[in-house]
């Protein structure tokens, strides 16, 4: 299970680590601020495309090939990170890393399908979803503490030794753990996903539980000095907040972890759904007052936020930690595929939504972002009882 949450963690702890020292790395290399986002894309389009083939390999050629190669690939891209002078040289090995960083995010979850059944499966993915809500607060704290002491540089050392480590103990320790003799092939299982409408529901259910811990976990602190401008959020409480909401997270897949003996990852996803809703509910009925009726100190509005979204990220942890397998669960026979379709769809729903959701930093008002939030928690619910219920899917 630890080569396991190696492999997940890895592609997290890159892009926290990557992200708390990126402007000085622009500064540097006497970048303009637009070419941030233009790297960013550049490191997304190769994770994407990493996601998207790398499962399908290993159905063909194993696991542990694919992930000796990814591992490879990952650290020959740090490599070009440390070493780039110029941004042509960093454009190349942040779309390297990426596709690395992809074989990672998926080959983690393609093991767990070959090595768990039953509700050990959505136990252990439960497990995973902690380490993987935890790293990027230790991330973007050892991060800064690199920047600090040795420069950005040290970033891509450190990165280019743990993925170094990793694959060193993956081709000492790692038996193959999946091999599929008869693949289908990738545009059969494709035209099948794409017809199988539980599937693409619980896909829309996956990006908006990831959007909405990725908008909470960055834009939290933005939200509150936007409108509250009687708030001076200092760096220490900005880490604090995301501490409390990592914490969250961790609780909520633990809460998934520990209800699996004793409910269906059906019934746990709904538990999860209707806590995120609820969450969003208060938040939505407090902004709304605030804004018509009768004004709420900054203070205490600024807690009502933060107590909202912590109900929020328990509640999308523990519907995050049962979707996959849920999704999946019919796909068994070409997992790696499938799990590379899936994460793919499920990464463009992610940003999508995101999007949306950054719409609100445009507006002029409160409420949108609550609102918006309790519009995804009801599309939501929608969709779970629509697929899981309504048409009883197992």
């Amino acid at each position: 299970m630890h080569v396991i949450m190696g492999l997940s963690g890895l592609p997290i702890l890159s892009e926290a680590l990557y992200s708390s020292c990126a402007d000085e790395i622009f500064m540097t290399l006497k970048l303009g601020q637009p070419l941030l986002e233009f790297i960013l894309g550049v490191y997304l389009s190769g994770f994407a495309l990493g996601v998207l083939f790398w499962g399908h390999l290993s159905d063909f050629f194993g696991r542990r090939p694919c992930i000796l190669i990814g591992l490879g690939v990952f650290v020959v891209g740090c490599l070009g990170c440390y070493f780039a002078k110029d941004l042509s040289i960093l454009a190349l090995s942040r779309f390297t890393q990426g596709v690395g960083s992809g074989m990672g995010s998926i080959l983690s979850q393609v093991i767990l399908w070959d090595v768990f059944k039953g509700s050990l499966l959505g136990r252990a993915y439960a497990v995973m979803g902690g380490v993987s809500v935890a790293i990027p607060v230790i991330g973007a704290i050892l991060g800064s503490s690199l920047e600090m002491f040795w420069g950005w540089s040290s970033v891509f050392v450190l990165l280019s030794l743990c993925g170094a480590f990793l694959l060193v103990y993956v081709w000492t320790f790692l038996p193959e753990t999946g091999f599929q003799e008869e693949c289908g092939h990738f545009m059969t299982v494709i035209k099948k996903m794409g017809r199988d409408k539980t599937v693409l529901g619980l896909a829309v259910a996956g990006g908006i539980c990831n959007s909405m811990g990725l908008s909470y976990g960055l834009e939290r602190d933005l939200y509150l000095s936007n409108w509250f401008e009687s708030l001076s959020i200092s760096e220490w409480q900005s880490q604090g907040m995301l501490l409390i909401l990592a914490v969250a997270a961790v609780l909520g897949c633990w809460l998934s972890k520990k209800l699996h003996p004793f409910f269906s990852l059906k019934k746990i996803l709904g538990f999860g759904i209707v806590l995120a809703f609820l969450g969003t509910c208060v938040w939505s009925l407090f902004a709304l007052i605030h804004c018509t009726v009768k004004s709420f100190p900054s203070w205490a509005m600024a807690a009502i936020c933060l107590f909202s979204q912590i109900h929020i990220m328990i509640g999308v942890s523990m519907a995050s930690c049962n979707i996959p397998p849920l999704a999946l669960q019919q796909y068994q026979g070409t997992i790696g595929t499938a799990s590379s379709i899936f994460g793919f769809l499920y990464a463009l729903l992610t940003a999508l939504f995101s999007l949306g959701m950054g719409m609100g930093f445009l507006k002029t008002h409160l409420t949108f972002m609550p609102l918006y939030s309790m519009a995804l928690s009801i599309l939501m619910g929608v969709l779970f009882w629509w697929f899981l219920v309504y048409k009883k899917a197992p």
